[in-house]
């Protein structure tokens, strides 16, 4: 299991549809300060320090232009070429798909130091000959991103690889119920915060939180009932707990649910290698299938996960074990 210290941080971008894992430390930087009142912040930036205090990389995420549905093949593209247009020596262009979108990209040297001002670019903290800016745009959403990472000459055979990383991590976030081009069929995010748990969901889902919890309920079947998935945060008290905790939950689950009869169990780690336990089970009502599952966040941290299909609805346990497996781990508020 990944531990908290060697784990790398999730950070989501709200103001700009992002989301990404980014190496152990990187900070957010406050933005918007110099906003007017009523002005979208389309932006965000990430900073990481030296052990001197210095900077040694920086990270910025813009929505740069909206796009109309029928200009979005090469938007991005075009944008890329204007930012690095304004200087440096490209080398090694990249193109990929992440999460679902085409991410166009470029690596910029230069060998005397960034230009003074380097607009558009990442703030020029990090100084000197030899530094490197990796430009990416993407499409989504109805708009161009870009994000821009900057990194000093002395760690840039350490900090690129962990960009690249932290890159194909990304998910491309649109607004709740509806794809990149307004269509009501893709998958959507839902992320917490405050509790520190984020996941998507099939378009169509609604979100209802509290402080102690994230609680998702899918569209109603004709008779009005529907599929729920609901995580909630719970206090750990160490590894071994984590064991003895669950093997007493599936016991007691199985002595508290009249006519309990296990389906399927699985022990699996998502994509960071967090381990997670899930069982599923049916009761007296052999219509309803239920799922819980517990996630071993950390040695003082575990999140719970509790679902239901609508009656009848079986073909909803895919959906809800793809939303189970989706979960990424955010850091707390």
């Amino acid at each position: 299991m990944t531990t908290a210290t060697d784990r790398p941080m999730l950070f989501h971008a709200l103001a700009v549809g992002v989301q990404l894992e980014l190496p152990t430390g990187f900070v957010e930087l406050p933005l918007g300060a110099d906003q007017l009142p009523g002005q979208e912040l389309a932006a965000a930036g990430y900073v990481r320090y030296g052990v001197d205090g210095a900077v040694t990389a920086r990270l910025e995420i813009d929505r740069v232009a909206k796009v109309p549905a029928e200009h979005e093949a090469g938007a991005a593209g075009s944008v890329l070429r204007t930012l690095a247009a304004m200087g440096g020596e490209p080398f090694e262009p990249f193109e990929r798909v992440i999460d679902g979108a085409v991410v166009t990209g470029v690596h910029l040297r230069y060998p005397d130091g960034l230009p003074d001002p380097a607009d558009a670019l990442p703030a020029d903290e990090v100084s000197g000959p030899g530094a490197v800016i990796v430009l990416a745009a993407v499409t989504f959403g109805g708009a161009v991103h870009t994000l821009a990472f900057l990194s000093g000459d002395e760690h840039v055979h350490e900090q690129l690889p962990e960009f690249h990383r932290a890159l194909d991590s990304a998910r491309f976030l649109t607004s709740r119920g509806h794809d990149r081009r307004g269509r009501t069929a893709r998958p959507v995010f839902f992320g917490d915060r405050e509790l520190g748990v984020s996941l998507v969901a099939p378009a169509g889902w609604a979100v209802h939180r509290s402080p102690e919890s994230l609680r998702l309920i899918g569209p109603p079947d004709p008779r009005g009932r529907r599929t729920t998935f609901t995580v909630t945060s719970e206090a750990a008290d160490g590894i071994s707990w984590h064991r003895r905790f669950l093997g007493r939950e599936v016991e007691l689950l199985a002595g508290a649910v009249p006519g309990y009869r296990e389906i399927g169990r699985e022990d699996f780690d998502l994509h960071d290698d967090t381990a997670v336990t899930a069982l599923t089970y049916c009761g007296d009502e052999p219509s309803v299938s239920q799922v819980r599952a517990w996630i071993s966040a950390s040695a003082r941290r575990l999140f719970a996960v509790s679902a239901s299909t609508a009656p009848g609805r079986d073909d909803d346990l895919p959906v809800l074990a793809d939303m189970l497996r989706s979960i990424r781990l955010m850091p707390a508020a």
